[in-house]
């Protein structure tokens, strides 16, 4: 999955923006006309890689926050997913990553309010 995100996003960089290779015509490459060439049935394709790939870079594998073990585990198992099981697979790998996001803020804040209040009683 996250394989396929990537090209996708090194396809979606490279032409977007692009002109399209039409003799009579000056039209932009679009994300949408992409998504729609490689046969991606998924309305949402772009945020479902956009956001995936986003968290991952935090917390999947060497991620810039922790490599989470939730991610992880789910990471092994739908990296080549059955056919026809993509997209729900592909959701329900965001909405860890987003659990997981979610966790990480409130630990941080509460850190951080904790560190305020130390910084507070020492004065």
């Amino acid at each position: 999955l996250i394989s396929r995100y990537k090209l996708f996003n090194e396809f979606r960089h490279e032409f977007v923006g692009q002109l399209a290779p039409f003799r009579h015509s000056q039209c932009e490459i679009e994300e949408r006309h992409i998504i729609s060439a490689l046969k991606i049935q998924e309305p949402n394709f772009g945020y479902l890689c956009t956001e995936t790939l986003r968290l991952f870079r935090y917390y999947g594998l060497e991620g810039k926050r922790e490599e989470n073990h939730r991610v992880m585990d789910m990471y092994e198992d739908i990296e080549d997913p059955p056919f026809g099981a993509g997209t729900r697979l592909a959701r329900k790998f965001l909405r860890v990553l987003q659990e997981v996001d979610g966790e990480w803020n409130l630990a941080r804040q509460s850190r951080d309010a904790e560190s305020g209040e130390q910084h507070a009683s020492r004065r």
